[in-house]
């Protein structure tokens, strides 16, 4: 408020907006989130640190205190039977701010066998910040990463027993990792009686030599193993 002996006003204010009614409000505080690396892979471990350069344009500050994990086996396609955690944080960004925050993204080890033995060998993971502005709106911001549920050479890597086996569909060609000194990697197919199938396992030249085994479902000594030569 301001009356007539006011003459120092242009000296002490850049503009001034003039609005009809009261209801007129700011506009929505958006924080833009972007994740550092792209893409994450379970070789180099279930927790990896990560970091998240977040900004906002808005002209109010921002607090996010609550973080959450996210999978998704696709955009919109929760992991089935994965309960979403979440825990406390404290991200405080000023009006037009940035910030480089750095996190730890774990993945539950249940999770990525779950995902497994659906058939999914990737998933999106993505942290989600929520909070409030400081006019007590609602604020959030979210980082996805495509994270490779491939552990090649790990310690119990995810598909390396019967429990964990990858399932195939007849038809549909997958990609996997074979690691050096006899890693093996097992999958699961469904057929009929007396149906024939044809299977093959392709391998990039000058890396591994894989052998092929057909083992029936619950039986550890395979029906037959073929071995070829090297790089055919």
């Amino acid at each position: 408020h301001f009356d007539n002996s006011t003459t120092s006003l242009a000296g002490q204010i850049s503009s001034l907006s003039i609005y009809q009614s009261a209801a007129c409000e700011l506009l929505p505080t958006i924080v833009e989130a972007e994740p550092a690396p792209v893409t994450l892979t379970l070789v180099a471990g279930p927790s990896q640190i990560v970091t998240v350069t977040l900004h906002t344009t808005a002209t109010v500050g921002v607090h996010l205190n609550v973080r959450s994990l996210h999978l998704e086996t696709s955009p919109g396609t929760a992991l089935p039977e994965f309960a979403t955690p979440d825990g406390f944080t404290d991200i405080r960004l000023s009006a037009n701010g940035n910030l480089d925050w750095v996190d730890e993204l774990t993945v539950p080890a249940d999770a990525v066998a779950r995902a497994w033995r659906q058939g999914f060998t990737t998933v999106l993971a993505t942290l989600q910040y929520t909070g409030v502005d400081t006019l007590g709106r609602p604020a959030n911001a979210a980082a996805t990463w495509l994270l490779n549920l491939a552990a090649c050479g790990a310690t119990n890597e995810w598909n390396d027993n019967t429990d964990s086996a990858t399932p195939l569909i007849i038809g549909s060609p997958m990609s996997g990792h074979l690691c050096p000194m006899g890693d093996r990697d097992l999958y699961t197919v469904d057929g009929n009686a007396g149906q024939t199938i044809w299977a093959a396992v392709e391998a990039a030249p000058d890396t591994v030599d894989p052998e092929l085994s057909l083992y029936a479902l619950g039986v550890t000594t395979p029906l037959l193993t073929v071995d070829d030569s090297m790089d055919s």
